[in-house]
């Protein structure tokens, strides 16, 4: 029997080994990416706006109806209609917001809808499948989070409301079509503490003339920041209305490292709340994690 020796050119050899080390960096750059813009906010929904929310590539109108004294989303695909119907009453309906985020990591975006009303407010999602949108959850709560949604785990969506000077969150998975309430046990979880603190600020410190707390500000501070209650008339008493979160970025630790809160207010004197007030919060996590306000005011904008 006769063995033949296979020579392999230097020049091969690299070319070879470089080819397989691209593969494994490409590999791996894939696994560990984090999803962009994996969820869209909507704030006051009061026309329409357009989304892919069922995963056939093309973009369907979504827009706000009244059908006699009930408020619902109409939704208009390429050759139908479909309407989410009976989500509110136009006597006291305030205001809708919208959510679109993958939560179940189908690739297929559930629509998550916070309605607002002058007694109380509610979210509920809805999943598109065969052919027809389907409601899976339904909680009370002013407001609404998700989080989860720029790294490869999978999205959790919180509910919560205000209660004197806390925020009550509870944060649910939602996973084969039935929902998972976990058991999270943290003040400053989600910026928690930090918010509450703002909020509290603004609702009885602010028009006094009072500094804001000094704990609460991130080192990188944006001057721009002072603007926002700057711009506000020193006599206009605020009162919380409806918040939402979304997460930003992760650290290499794989902790939430920024979030994005929009917290609503409408004045003292509006018995009709109207007109609100819109603050955009961007917190980031303090290097030191010290205890409380773990999480940093950077930006504050009024809108």
């Amino acid at each position: 029997m006769k063995f033949r020796i296979l020579f392999i050119k230097k020049e091969t050899l690299f070319i070879i080994t470089f080819a397989i080390l691209i593969s494994i960096l490409f590999s791996i750059y894939i696994i560990t990416k984090p999803t962009e813009e994996s969820s869209t906010y909507v704030d006051n929904l009061i026309t329409s706006t357009t989304i892919d929310i069922n995963g056939d590539g093309k973009k369907e109108e979504l827009s706000r109806v009244n059908d006699g004294d009930d408020v619902g989303i109409l939704i208009k695909y390429d050759n139908k209609e479909e309407c989410l119907n009976k989500l509110s009453k136009t006597s006291y309906f305030k205001s809708m917001d919208l959510f679109f985020c993958d939560l179940t990591r189908n690739s297929i975006p559930e629509v998550i809808v916070n309605v607002h009303n002058k007694s109380n407010s509610k979210i509920e999602i809805f999943s598109s499948s065969e052919g027809k949108m389907n409601k899976i959850f339904s909680k009370e709560g002013t407001i609404v989070g998700i989080s989860n949604s720029t790294n490869n785990r999978t999205p959790l969506l919180t509910i919560g409301e205000k209660k004197e000077n806390d925020l009550i969150l509870s944060t649910y998975l939602l996973i084969n079509g039935e929902e998972k309430k976990l058991n999270i046990n943290s003040d400053y979880i989600f910026g928690k503490d930090t918010i509450s603190a703002l909020i509290s600020y603004i609702e009885n410190m602010y028009y006094e003339n009072t500094p804001m707390d000094l704990s609460l500000i991130s080192h990188d501070f944006r001057g721009e920041s002072y603007n926002a209650f700057e711009s506000l008339d020193s006599n206009t008493h605020l009162i919380f209305d409806k918040g939402s979160f979304s997460d930003l970025k992760y650290n290499k630790d794989g902790q939430l490292s920024s979030i994005k809160w929009c917290l609503s207010f409408h004045t003292k004197e509006d018995t009709t709340n109207d007109t609100l007030y819109n603050f955009n919060i961007i917190l980031d996590l303090d290097d030191k994690l010290t205890s409380p306000y773990c999480y940093k005011i950077k930006l504050i904008s009024l809108s």
